[in-house]
Parts: structure tokens; sequence; C-alpha cells
């Protein structure tokens, strides 16, 4: 569930940020029709995403999944529909999507990736979208040609259509680049094009919480700088030394085998040469961008050092080599003469040795991303000195020491990435002065202390992530005053205090992550007012009743193991609600027949959109039967440690999706029910410390996907069903029953 939990929040992000839309704005009426036309395309959803669309619900406010408005009008400005695992064939969705999507004019974002089975043409009525700036259809099933429209999307600037079955050559401009705007007589302006458009996406796209699947490859945006700034022409011909340099650079690549490079030398100008671009006055090299077309392609790799001869590239400005995986040793030192570099990025490759010391001589240098690589030793406390820094990303390697307590310095940071490394000591107070700031992510770390009042200050903090630490005291209510903020994990650390009530100020937070720390008394009432969260996540604290009247059930909930005594009236916010992700009420002092808990409707198909629950260790009884017949896509279900107390052998109709069943240490009586075997999907399977009795059924040899077994602790008796996976168990999945026998037991 892990990508899971993230996939639904962006959507969010792009609601907000883009959209915004305020409580009275109601959706405009043809843009509903046109996305239940939409949704009348498609045949089969057996996900449930679009469960939300229609009835008498308002499009916008983050009431249908997906859909994102404008603040003023209540136009449609974005559809995120992304499957929540790309990986599972059973996540799709069957049909075509219909004309009526060209008729939401103000649309700006369209991510309508992986789900497998959409079909047909991609409509043309989608050139009436003039105000599109990123369109991911990729990963479907469209057929016909390649939309001979797509030059006519002036605005666009991010196009993904593959993994569809579509034919003809790609359109990819009318303009010759002679004829292109008279933008390109300012490289300088194209530089900060590339440079903002770079930005913005290692932000909003980062794999931190984005699926890998939905990453975008930087080639189209950097593209720009290509015809742009550099505006190469066919007579414009490569510098000769920076030629050499080039394949030298190509020499120290041992293996390739995605043909990136196989241009390199096979055509005379290197200006032409694949993922480089040369000025168009001087032919020197300004930029080198090499990326995988697939990040997710684990055979798309380059193994090998970078030669040492990159510095002589003394012109280059832009230089991307990111997700090669395999390309190691120690990082040219080099690379300290590139006096023009602008963005430098080495993220995801295999780096070796220590932080290099001669990074703060890179005075121009942007961008700076040397992430998930094995680099070692302490951040340079001079890079605090490189005024021009807007996004500085060091996360996942194993650097040490502590975060420079001159960071303030750096006035212009958009984003900082220091997560998952070795750092200690304190959070610098500095920081919090950065008036630029966007986001901060110092999570994973041994860091100690307090968390500094002062970033109270930072007024345009989108994401806040501090977890995983061992910070101490209070959460300042300072940050209460981060309007701009949606996104804020304090998880795992060793906070205490109260939750202060200035936090329910935060307007605009989607993502609230509070989980394992020492913070005690009720939840602040003001968190009635957060009516945009969709993650909210507080357990393993101290926290008492009351519970706050959360406007609706967030996606993501979980409350479990506080000191919460929630009896037999669970807050009507959680019963009441028709969607929900992933619901977590474990050890809540629940006490109540199953039965009893009622959504608003007259049974449990308001709940039917659940995709994992656990309400386990409380003290639930009855029956679960009508539970299991209503939730339709319930993929993780454990309700172990109560006392339930019903016939398992009657027929149960459960989910056909069912990955995880934990039923354990409740009262269970009677056989186990057949219909257990048509769980092809289950992997867990936790019947153990109940009152089962006669044989285990036959139907479970069709569990082929089942890794973890436990039926210990019962009456059961008989032979073991023989073969794969039942008798590949070990002993203690069978111990402690009436006379089980045959393997992994001694023979009947």
């Amino acid at each position: 569930m892990a990508r899971v939990k993230q996939l639904f929040m962006l959507f969010s992000i792009y609601s907000l940020y883009l959209s915004g839309v305020a409580a009275d704005m109601q959706c405009n009426e043809a843009d509903r029709k046109a996305l239940l036309k939409i949704k009348a395309g498609i045949t089969q959803d057996p996900t449930g995403v679009l469960s939300s669309w229609g009835g008498k619900s308002d499009c916008c406010h983050g009431n249908w999944r997906g859909v994102g408005c404008d603040v003023n009008t209540g136009r449609v400005t974005l559809l995120f529909l992304e499957v929540l695992d790309s990986w599972n064939t059973s996540e799709y969705m069957v049909g075509t999507l219909s004309k009526s999507i060209g008729d939401l004019t103000e649309l700006v974002y369209i991510f309508l990736p992986a789900w497998k089975r959409i079909t047909g043409k991609i409509p043309n009525s989608m050139a009436r979208l003039v105000n599109l700036k990123m369109l991911d259809l990729s990963k479907n099933d469209f057929t016909g040609k390649m939309p001979s429209w797509i030059p006519e999307l002036s605005k666009l600037t991010m196009l993904r259509l593959g993994g569809n079955r579509l034919r003809g050559k790609p359109i990819i401009t009318k303009k010759k680049p002679s004829t292109m705007p008279k933008d390109k007589e300012n490289p300088q302006n194209s530089r900060k094009l590339c440079r903002a458009s770079y930005k913005w996406l290692k932000v909003t796209h980062s794999p931190s919480f984005v699926s890998t699947e939905t990453i975008v490859n930087l080639l189209g945006l950097l593209s720009i700088y290509a015809l742009y700034s550099s505006r190469v022409a066919a007579d414009v011909q490569c510098n000769e030394a920076d030629r050499k340099a080039l394949l030298e650079i190509k020499a120290g690549i041992i293996q390739d085998p995605t043909g990136a490079l196989s241009s390199w030398g096979r055509i005379p100008n290197c200006c032409n040469w694949d993922g480089v671009s040369c000025d168009v006055n001087t032919g020197r090299v300004t930029m080198i961008q090499l990326s995988p077309s697939d990040p997710s392609n684990t055979t798309l790799y380059m193994a090998g050092t970078l030669s040492k001869s990159i510095g002589d590239l003394t012109e280059l400005v832009y230089f991307q080599i990111p997700r090669w995986r395999k390309i190691t040793g120690k990082i040219p030192n080099s690379i300290a003469r590139l006096q023009h570099l602008d963005l430098l990025d080495l993220a995801d490759n295999d780096f070796l040795g220590k932080m290099p010391s001669w990074i703060p001589r890179l005075s121009k240098l942007r961008v700076l991303s040397l992430s998930r690589n094995r680099l070692r030793g302490i951040i340079p406390p001079a890079i605090t000195t490189m005024s021009n820094l807007e996004v500085l990303e060091l996360e996942e390697n194993r650097i040490t020491g502590t975060i420079p307590h001159a960071m303030g310095n750096l006035s212009r940071l958009d984003t900082v990435r220091l997560n998952n490394n070795l750092l200690y000591g304190s959070l610098p107070e500095s920081i919090g002065f950065i008036p630029t700031l966007f986001l901060l992510d110092a999570s994973h770390n041994a860091l100690v202390g307090r968390i500094p009042s002062s970033y109270g200050n930072l007024s345009g903090l989108g994401m806040l992530s501090l977890n995983n630490n061992k910070l101490t005291y209070i959460i300042p209510s300072s940050l209460g005053r981060l309007s701009r903020l949606f996104w804020l994990h304090l998880e795992d650390n060793r906070l205490t205090g109260y939750i202060p009530a200035s936090m329910g100020n935060l307007s605009r937070l989607n993502n609230l992550d509070l989980s394992r720390n020492f913070l005690g008394g009720p939840m602040p009432a003001s968190f009635s007012l957060l009516s945009f969260l969709d993650t909210f996540k507080v357990s393993g604290n101290k926290l008492t009743n009351p519970l706050p009247s959360l406007p609706s059930l967030p996606s993501f909930l979980d409350l479990s193991y506080n000191e919460f005594k929630l009896g037999n009236s669970i807050p009507t916010w959680i019963t009441n609600s028709s969607f929900g992700i992933e619901i977590s009420l474990a050890g809540c002092g629940i006490d109540m027949r199953f039965e009893d808990w009622k959504p608003r409707l007259k049974d449990w198909t308001a709940t039917q959109t659940f995709l994992s629950v656990d309400l386990s260790a409380n003290n639930i009884r009855g029956s679960a039967v009508e539970f299991f017949e209503a939730m339709t896509f319930v993929r993780h279900a454990n309700l172990s440690n109560n006392q339930l107390s019903y016939n398992f052998s009657s027929g149960v109709n459960f989910s056909r999706w069912l990955q995880t069943l934990d039923l354990h240490s409740n009262q269970l009586y009677g056989s186990i029910t057949p219909s257990i075997g048509k769980l092809i999907d289950l992997k867990t399977l936790d019947l153990s410390k109940n009152g089962l009795t006669e044989k285990i059924p036959g139907e479970m040899l069709n569990l082929r996907n089942l890794t973890q077994l436990n039926v210990s602790y019962n009456q059961l008796c008989g032979e073991i069903p023989q073969g794969k996976p039942l008798n590949e168990f070990p002993v203690s999945s069978y111990s402690h029953n009436k006379c089980l026998c045959g393997l992994p037991l001694g023979p009947c």
C-alpha cells in the first residue's frame, strides 16, 4: 500500500495549487455533463475510481476523484486519474475516451496513464484544449494514427503517449527553428524557462511521493533549450576539442545496452549527436542531456565511469545524466572548471567517494542533484556561499555531519532534499529565513533537538518532511502560520506535548502524519476546519477523546494505538462516509457488535470503495459476514484480536481482490469455508487462535499466490491437502491443532 497511499495526494496538490477551489464555487454545469459523458465511455471500472462521479455532489471541492477546478470560474482544469498499482494486472479500466473531453476547454493538465484497456482513437476534439500544458495518456491501448493536431496545443510542455498502439510519425512542430519566436535571440530567457521547468518537475513529480511510473521524462522540456538557446543549424559545426572530449566520455562507458551513445562518433558533427546541444555561434557544446526513456525498466542502464574530460567542455551549461544506475567511480574534479554550469544532475547512479569539496566553486549553479548515489563525507560548509542555488538534492546517499548552520544565506532556495542520509546535529534556525523555500525534506537521518520556531516564517513552504529522526520537544505553534503548507510529515520522532491548535489554520493541508511520537491530550477542535485533508495519521501516540469532527473521511485515516475510547459511538464522519482508501482504527477502544456499525445507507454498500480496513485489537463482537459481502473492492482486511463469533463454514462472498485476510484471535467456529479457495490474489491468511474444526478444504490448493499461512491453535483434523503451496509452509503454520497430518507434519 506504500505507493497506493501517495497517488491520490498528488491530485489534491494540483487541486489546491493549480485550481484552488473555494468553498462557495460550484462546478460548471457544462463541464459536469462532459465529465459524466467521459464516465459513460468507461464500461468497466473494477477499481471504483469513478464511483464518486455522479449523484448530487459537486464535481469540484475534491468530491469527484481526480477532478480539480478553477477557484474563480468553477471550470475543470485538471483530470488526474492514475492507476493505483500499474504492475497489478487486475487494476484497469475498459472503454473509450469520450469526445466530450474536448468540451472541457479550460483543462490545463490531463493525467490518465496506465489504465491498460482504454482503447479507440484519441479524440480529435482534444485539439480544442488550447490551454493544455501537460498531457499523459501513456500505457493504455489507444489505436490509430499519431494525432496531427498535437502542434495546435501551443502551450503544451509535456506529452506522454508511449505504451499505446499508435502508428505514423509524430508531428512535433509546424515551425522550423529559423522561424521560431524571437525569444530564441535571448539565450538567458530560454535557460530560465528550461531551468524553471526542470525545477517544477523535480518538485511535483519526485519519486519521494509518486510512483516511478509517473516520473516525467525531461527530454521534451530540455529540447526547448536545444531549439531556443542553442539554435543549432545544419551548417554549424561542433568544436573539434569538444568533439574529442565527448568521445573520451563515451570511451568511459563500457556498456550501453540502450544505444543512447550510438550516434556519438558515427555522425561527424557532434552537435547532431543524441543528447548534445551546441551554441549556434561558436559550435561549443552547451548541453548534455542523457536520461533513460523508461526509468522503471531495469534493463536500461549504462555501465562505466565518467571521464575527467567532461571538464574540457568549458562552455557547458546543462549536464544531466540521471538514472543510469551503473555509472560509478568518483565524480571528476575537473567538473570544477565548468564555470558556466547552471544545472548538474547526476542522480540515480552509483558514484562513490566523498561529497565534492569543489561544488561551491560553481558559482552560477542553480540546480544540483546528486541524489541516490553512494557519496559520503560532509556537506561542504562553503555551499552556503552559492547565492544562485535554487534546487539542492542530496538525498539517499551516505552523507554525514551536520546541516550547515548558514543555510539561510541561500536566499533563492526553492527545494532542499537531504533525506535518507546519516546527518546528525540540530536543524539550522537560519533555514526559517529563506523566503523562497517551497520544499524541505530532512527525513530519515539522526537529527536531534527541537523544530525551530523560525520555520513558521516560511510563508511559501508547501512540503515539510522531518520524519524518522530523533527530534524532541513540542511542535511549535508557529507552524500554524504556514498558509500554503499541504504536506507535513513529523512521524517517528520523540515529539511531546499537545498538537497545537494553530494547525487548524493550515487550510490547504492535504497530507498530515504525526504517528509514533509522544503526543498527548485531545486533538484540536480546530481540525474540523481542515476540509482538504486526504491523509491523516496519528497512530502510536497518547492522544485521548474527544475526536474532532472532520469535514469528511480522509482517504487514508490511521488513529490506531492511542488512548481513544471510542466505545459504541464511532464518529459519524467515519461511519457515514461513502469513500475511503485505507482506514485503521486498531486499538481504539471500540466496544460494539459489528452489525451495529451502519454507514449512511442501510447496508454496507456505502463503504464498498475501501481498499484496506484494520479494526484489530478492539472489542468488536458478532459476525463479519455482512461486512465481507459488501466490501466489494477491499484488498486488506484485519479484524484480528476481537471477539467475533460466527460460523465460518457459511458461504461468504469475499472480495475477489482480497490479498490479506487476518482473523486470528477471535472466536470463529465451524469449518474453514471452501469459498476461501476463490481468492486467487490472496497472499496472507491468518485464522489462528480460533475454534475452527474439521478438515482444511482442498479448494485452498487454488491459492497459488499465498506466501503466509497460519491456521495454528484451532481444532482442525485430517490430512493437509497435498500440493503447493499448502505442503510448503513450516510446521508452525499448522501446529497445536487436534489431529492434522501430512506434509509438512507427520504422515497420517
